[in-house]
């Protein structure tokens, strides 16, 4: 079940006089927060003037639901003749026997001289969800695991006329993946709220970019369907595929609508992946620099001692997009690790993660080094002494190169 809430303004009178208008002093309700198989949904608000009595000529308050966005009747949730003047619990709304669709919630409150002070928030009821794997309209963002492994498929499938649901894997064509090995919860005859659907094991299926179907067959006749897809890979290294952490979003005015629904903009991967030996065991690790943090995985996805290590230390809101770099900068063959954040700030990390000394450092002002987007770097023996340099690039408003000579 998911809950999403609008206010609607209105103006009309009513057998007396209506005030009307989320965040009116008298009659306020606040959005639902969202919710997944709940069976209460906690309205909250405020009735009435000051104090338990209401103000002056305060009679009673009540709360109500009504079916679409413009009812033709109400349902009373609750009504009082006590007033909550400060932001409070005006009802726990049971929508167990509430069917799927769209509602409007209203709170009248009534004075004795008939005025009558109202809010209304339209809400939907669906309690027919799939929460994983995650639902996204991005191709870019949806869920890989490694054929073998065993996908639970969590969700809701409790609406007010259940009958059962089924759980359904198509291949990228559509076509039904015929006999996977499924198990389904119950064998689809209960409800399920905010839990397993259903357990899918992928052994033996073939590569692909699958459709997992849900589907819920309602007492009065129709089937809701939901769907999310998922890539199943068995050629992939045990271990793999890891998360690289939350997608970085930023504020770069209006076109960023053309990009991400948030109207943020996304934030790319840059000159990814490096790969080295970090820890000088013969075998090749992976670098990542993304987000607020720099990781390093072995070849089975694990973390090497001491890492990952942040590049926002002061919680400014800084990150990194670049894969770090790595050499040796202090010349005792061990190598270092170098990144670069959105900030100017550059980071120099021994191989086990130790900061070494004086670092970060900011590339030039800290004005300038603010005022630009994007910060390369790269390592290399600039003046032929047989050390190696970090070079600094920005490009931006103004380009320029700086050196730290062997990391010091």
């Amino acid at each position: 079940m998911r809950i999403t809430s609008r206010c609607t303004r209105y103006k009309a009178a009513l057998g007396g006089h209506l005030k009307t208008g989320h965040g009116h002093r008298r009659a306020r309700l606040d959005p639902p927060a969202p919710f997944t198989g709940a069976t209460r949904v906690d309205i909250r608000g405020l009735a009435g003037g000051p104090g338990a009595r209401g103000g002056p000529g305060f009679a009673r308050w009540t709360l109500q639901y009504g079916a679409g966005s413009l009812p033709s009747s109400w349902t009373t949730i609750a009504a009082s003749r006590t007033a909550i003047p400060v932001e409070g619990l005006l009802a726990s709304w049971n929508i167990q026997g509430v069917p799927d669709g769209t509602y409007t919630l209203r709170l009248s409150v009534r004075k004795r001289s008939g005025e009558v002070y109202e809010d209304r928030r339209v809400v939907t009821i669906d309690q027919v969800a799939i929460t994983y794997p995650e639902p996204t309209p991005y191709a870019s963002l949806t869920e890989v695991v490694r054929g073998g492994e065993a996908v639970a498929v969590m969700g809701t499938a409790a609406p007010a006329d259940f009958v059962r649901y089924t759980i359904t894997i198509r291949h990228s064509d559509g076509q039904v993946f015929a006999n996977p090995a499924l198990i389904v919860s119950r064998s689809g005859t209960r409800r399920v709220r905010n839990s397993l659907l259903a357990l899918w094991d992928t052994t033996g299926a073939p590569p692909d970019h699958y459709f997992v179907e849900l589907a819920v067959t309602l007492a009065s006749g129709p089937v809701v369907v939901e769907q999310t897809h998922i890539i199943v890979d068995p050629t992939l290294h045990p271990g793999w595929p890891q998360s690289v952490g939350p997608e970085v979003l930023v504020d770069l005015g209006p076109l960023c609508f053309l990009f991400h629904p948030s109207g943020w903009c996304p934030v790319p991967f840059q000159e990814h992946l490096i790969a080295a030996d970090i820890d000088h065991n013969g075998a090749a690790d992976l670098l990542l620099g993304y987000g607020d943090s720099v990781r390093i995985l072995d070849h089975t996805g694990a973390e090497l001692p001491g890492w990952p290590e942040t590049v926002d230390p002061e919680a400014q809101g800084a990150f990194v997009q670049s894969a770090p770099l790595v050499g040796d900068l202090t010349g005792d063959g061990a190598p270092e690790i170098v990144a670069v954040n959105n900030l100017g700030q550059a980071f120099v990390w021994a191989a086990d993660g130790t900061p070494l000394p004086d670092w970060p450092r900011v590339v030039g002002s800290p004005k300038r080094a603010a005022a630009v987007p994007y910060w390369f770097a790269s390592i290399a023996d600039i003046d032929g002494d047989g050390r190696n340099e970090i070079v600094m690039n920005v490009l931006g408003f103004f380009a320029f190169l700086e050196f730290f000579m062997g990391g010091r």
